[in-house]
């Protein structure tokens, strides 16, 4: 920030923020996929956005916040000391220390563009000639499901689809991948 002469003066405090980031995202899409062969079936559920940005922080990214301990990305080559001012981490340091370390800046800021195969299943109809027999079953489906099952992202949060994208996110609980089989009977 400048002082009254107009020039800067010389201290980096909270007169020098500015507004960064990119909370909502420019694109987003999604692609649904399906379909089937001699009795095969398959179901595919893509989603994703692209150009937005998010915070990562809270207790597994930062050492120490509220009684966390450290993790290996937090290793003395990879943080700030005297002899190693160019590592890509600041310095170690107690997260409740008086610190501008962790901050929101842009350097906590990371791009949270991301491609998720949010569901796909994949399944098989018996044919009538094999049911037929049985005369209580109409048709007879049997199926595998997963839900969340990847996710291509370059975002080392927990979770780049969390909302809103503009906090850590540190207390909110990431979406679970679920795999499920079942049979559907046709009376």
């Amino acid at each position: 920030m400048s002082g009254p002469d107009g020039k800067p003066d010389g201290k980096i405090d909270a007169d020098d923020r500015q507004v960064v980031g990119k909370p909502i995202p420019t694109w987003t899409y999604g692609v649904n996929l399906s379909a089937a062969y001699q009795g095969f079936d398959i179901a595919i559920l893509m989603q994703g956005v692209a150009d937005v940005e998010s915070y990562v922080g809270g207790e597994l990214y930062f050492p120490f916040l509220n009684g966390a301990g450290v993790s290996t990305r937090w290793t003395a080559e990879n943080t700030w000391t005297p002899e190693h001012t160019d590592a890509p981490l600041p310095r170690l340091l107690q997260y409740s220390a008086p610190t501008w370390n962790y901050e929101n800046n842009s350097f906590w800021l990371q791009d949270a563009s991301f491609l998720r195969v949010k569901n796909i299943q994949i399944g098989y109809s018996v044919p009538d000639r094999l049911i037929g027999r049985i005369k209580l079953i109409k048709g007879l489906r049997v199926y595998a499901n997963a839900q969340n099952l990847l996710t291509f992202t370059k975002f080392e949060g927990l979770d780049p689809e969390r909302f809103p994208t503009n906090t850590t996110g540190a207390n909110q609980y990431p979406n679970i991948r679920m795999i499920t089989t079942g049979i559907n009977i046709k009376f």
